[in-house]
């Protein structure tokens, strides 16, 4: 059995003594933007009052199911990497950093993953470089996504000006992937970073290698990457037939990742304020006025924080067995 070193203990310290300026500053970014998005468009909340619960809740059902796909392509990166662990306690954890990164700005899922290291029997390099490649590769199959409707739906200029703007973000961000796996990479962090991120991104490279090498592997991973966007996009759609202010099914699917790429922008707290700057400024290249596109924004932000809930009753949970940690490691 993998053991779990005692350096987590300080990832837990570190975590919890997280930057209190920065949550605020991201706090304030937020609000800022609703405030003046609010005050700029004046948001018809009128279809509130008529809301059609079965898309709503078709859309929640959705959202409800992300955490456990998004889980399942983290168990593939482990397994292809040899480390041993079950996809309960992985969907667990996956629960638990999804409601993390929806009710508290100041930290990320990405923490707190690691901090359940010893739950999921696994060392905290094991976890770092398996949640430093999901995270890449779900960031790279929004880039991707996001470039693509952005080639679609803006004014690039003709379709070989679109195509070569596409094919030089695909590029970018393909190139970008290939030197964090490179062994000259490994060099550079060898050579260059502390000892401890040496260990860190070392692991995570071979990690990462391991995975390429493995076309079934690297291709499940790529896949449940594209259907978390695309239902991402479905809960979009689902929630604009909620409001009575439909949009086509192609133009959500297509459109989301662009809202999400904004969001993902770490400068606010979950995402709050530019997923709804973005909403009012794509949205409508669906025929979707800007006034109507802030509320399904909102909800949208809704109905993602409340599909995160499971996330807590986890946590008491694994928190109640907390004190048997020890058990893991031994």
């Amino acid at each position: 059995m993998t053991q779990a070193p005692r350096e987590d203990g300080a990832v837990r310290k570190r975590w919890s003594g997280g930057s209190w300026l920065w949550t605020l500053l991201k706090l304030a970014i937020s609000a800022g933007l609703i405030l003046w998005l609010f005050d700029r468009f004046a948001p018809e909340f009128s279809g509130l009052s008529q809301i059609r619960p079965l898309p709503l809740a078709g859309a929640l059902g959705i959202a409800l199911c992300l955490p456990i796909i998004n889980a399942w392509r983290w168990h593939i990166i482990l397994r292809t990497a040899g480390e041993k662990t079950s996809l309960a306690r992985l969907a667990a954890v996956y629960q638990i950093s999804n409601f993390f990164t929806h009710v508290l700005p100041s930290l990320t899922g990405e923490i707190v993953r690691l901090a359940y290291a010893r739950h999921l029997k696994l060392s905290l390099t094991a976890v770092f470089s398996s949640t430093l490649i999901d995270r890449l590769t779900s960031l790279f199959v929004l880039l991707l996504l996001a470039s693509f409707g952005v080639s679609l739906y803006f004014d690039l200029g003709t379709s070989f000006q679109r195509l070569i703007v596409l094919a030089c973000m695909g590029a970018g961000i393909l190139l970008a992937g290939v030197c964090l796996t490179s062994a000259r990479f490994s060099t550079l962090i060898r050579t260059f970073a502390p000892q401890a991120l040496q260990r860190m991104f070392g692991a995570a490279a071979a990690m990462a290698r391991r995975l390429i090498a493995s076309p079934l592997a690297a291709g499940g991973v790529f896949l449940l990457a594209l259907i978390t966007y695309a239902l991402a996009g479905a809960i979009l759609a689902l929630i604009t037939q909620a409001l009575a202010t439909p949009i086509r099914w192609t133009d959500a699917l297509l459109l989301t990742p662009v809202i999400l790429a904004a969001a993902a922008i770490p400068v606010s707290t979950s995402g709050w304020g530019l997923r709804e700057a973005a909403a009012v400024s794509v949205l409508p290249l669906a025929g979707l006025k800007p006034e109507a596109a802030l509320p399904v924004s909102i909800v949208f932000g809704l109905v993602t924080t409340t599909a995160s809930l499971p996330g807590l009753a986890a946590w008491i949970l694994l928190g109640k067995g907390s004190s048997r940690s020890h058990e893991f490691t031994s």
